[in-house]
């Protein structure tokens, strides 16, 4: 139950960057070979890439590796409000329970993401060096409930600051590598 909790949770409030798949194998039809693949962490925006591409793929590794230790997660304003057991915020080690029980749950079909990434902004986190605002945000999470078979699709629509900050670690090249330190939900100003 407490697994289930999580996953409405992120479903309902923290994962706006992924959206159903039209491909099931019930209909014989299947995902078009992937050919997409993880970036260097060289870059704010080679990290959403990456965030999108791990939640398309259900991959926990590679999603782990985009935050830093110090990372928090602010749920909006209006779920915080309406909801009175959510928290403010949480930190890394809550989103790796919650991401993780969502990524493993077999019920759990299908995940895509469409989103625009916006331009890199100054952000007003002291332990941030830059922000980017991402709107247009569609999140469709098809679950299969494992009793009677329905498919159920959650829609979720918003925006999202993620907050980066450049990391002492560096790639064989010598590039830096960034972190993601911030997630704020702003689907409140979301289209």
């Amino acid at each position: 139950m407490q697994n289930l909790k999580a996953i409405r949770w992120i479903i309902l409030l923290i994962i706006p960057l992924v959206a159903g798949c039209p491909w099931s194998t019930e209909s014989g039809k299947l995902p078009p070979p992937v050919t997409e693949k993880f970036l260097e962490r060289t870059s704010p925006e080679n990290l959403l890439h990456n965030f999108g591409l791990a939640w398309e793929r259900k991959n926990f590794e590679e999603y782990i590796l985009l935050f830093s230790e110090d990372y928090t997660f602010f749920f909006s304003d209006v779920d915080v409000e309406e909801h009175p057991d959510i928290p403010p915020s949480w930190g890394l080690e809550q989103d790796k329970e919650a991401t993780r029980g969502l990524f493993e749950d077999t019920n759990v079909e299908d995940v895509e993401l469409d989103w625009v990434v916006g331009p890199r902004e100054e952000s007003e986190f002291a332990q941030a060096d830059v922000k980017i605002l991402v709107t247009n945000i569609y999140l469709t999470v098809n679950i299969r409930d494992p009793e009677d078979g329905v498919l159920t699709t959650n829609i979720i629509q918003g925006a999202a600051d993620f907050h980066f900050r450049k990391t002492e670690e560096t790639t064989a090249e010598g590039d830096t590598l960034w972190h993601i330190v911030v997630w704020k939900d702003l689907t409140t100003v979301g289209p």
